[in-house]
């Protein structure tokens, strides 16, 4: 291995990916501005899709980080989680078909890569890097949870160890089958929206975002006209996400 590569690498490894995380989570947060005007609502929607890209950035250093933690913890006893092996004969499948320059693979030639993938060493994990790269991304709930599966966790377990996270004393009693003592307290703000939800709702705007530059793109009055953005809503959909991704930190420390 090159002496440089390796320092790169351990550079790398040096930084936690929730340190990731929360550097990028900083860069968004100054486009948040006032939110007034034309350019300050654009600077809204670039706090959207920065966000967006630390939730990403975070996942990506994380699976592999989680992984790589758990094989020299168990060496012998690691086996690479169904889900991140085929990501690998995904990244393996590829290189080989663009090798050959043909578009299907023989027998021989699956069963030896899948038996690669199954094995794991130092460069399993630089083909799971690659992998993710190429293969997948982390903005969605659904894509948070193939980020579990790729760790080997259950993603309706890890959800669940999540929204349990988020309650107060009495309702985490009251989920367990506990009696709550003394009335039921009354919001008076009205139904509070998780972090989890608040997430989803920030993937869903940078989607219009990005794919639809924002604009409503049907409705005889709306057509052309930018969607209404709010600096007190994308402020909490920020605070949201990151109460959400430390949530998830703690629940999946390796």
């Amino acid at each position: 291995m090159k002496i440089g590569y390796r320092m790169r690498e351990l550079e790398c490894m040096a930084i936690a990916p929730i340190q990731i995380f929360n550097s990028a989570d900083e860069r968004a947060k100054k486009f948040l501005g006032t939110g007034k005007g034309p350019k300050d609502k654009d600077n809204l929607r670039a706090a959207v899709v920065f966000e967006v890209a630390a939730i990403d950035a975070y996942f990506r250093a994380k699976v592999v980080r989680f992984l790589k933690t758990q094989y020299e913890k168990s060496l012998k006893d690691f086996k690479m989680p169904f889900a991140a092996q085929k990501l690998i004969r995904l990244i393996v499948e590829a290189s080989i078909e663009k090798k050959k320059g043909a578009t299907g693979l023989d027998k021989i030639q699956k069963r030896i890569i899948r038996a690669s993938a199954e094995t794991t060493n130092s460069q399993s994990f630089y083909l799971l890097e690659e992998a993710l790269k190429r293969h997948q991304t982390f903005q969605s709930i659904e894509q948070i949870s193939h980020a579990f599966r790729i760790m080997g966790k259950n993603p309706d377990h890890t959800w669940s160890l999540f929204d349990l996270s988020t309650k107060t004393k009495d309702e985490k009693k009251a989920i367990t089958g506990a009696k709550k003592r003394g009335p039921k307290k009354k919001n008076k703000r009205g139904p509070k929206i998780d972090a989890k939800k608040q997430m989803n709702r920030l993937f869903g705007r940078r989607h219009l975002i990005v794919h639809e530059a924002d604009i409503f793109l049907t409705g005889k009055q709306r057509t052309g006209h930018k969607r209404p953005i709010e600096y007190e809503m994308v402020k909490k959909w920020l605070e949201k996400s990151g109460e959400a991704i430390h949530r998830i930190e703690e629940l999946t420390k390796s």
